[in-house]
């Protein structure tokens, strides 16, 4: 319920006909509701944003899943662990 005012809280504060990004903030309510309901871990994503070590591990593990479909080289798990992304 708190997520919801939050989230409403962060419209409200732009101001009257201001075009507001539903994308990020829908992610981060979801993921906090996610984390809260199946992993009882609260995570105030809506209030640290990109700054939360969370989403940052996401976003770390998706650039490294990108890099990794981009190269064909890299599919081998043996050839991937030799990179230094690959031992990370």
């Amino acid at each position: 319920m708190i997520q919801n005012f939050l989230f409403a809280g962060k419209w409200l504060s732009r101001g009257p006909g201001a075009s507001v990004e539903l994308f990020d903030q829908i992610g981060l309510m979801t993921l906090d509701n996610i984390l809260k309901c199946s992993l009882g871990y609260h995570s105030n994503c809506q209030t640290d944003g990109q700054s939360a070590p969370y989403i940052q591990a996401v976003h770390d593990l998706t650039s490294l899943i990108d890099e990794r479909v981009d190269h064909p080289l890299q599919h081998i798990d043996f050839i991937y662990y030799l990179t230094s992304k690959g031992r990370r």
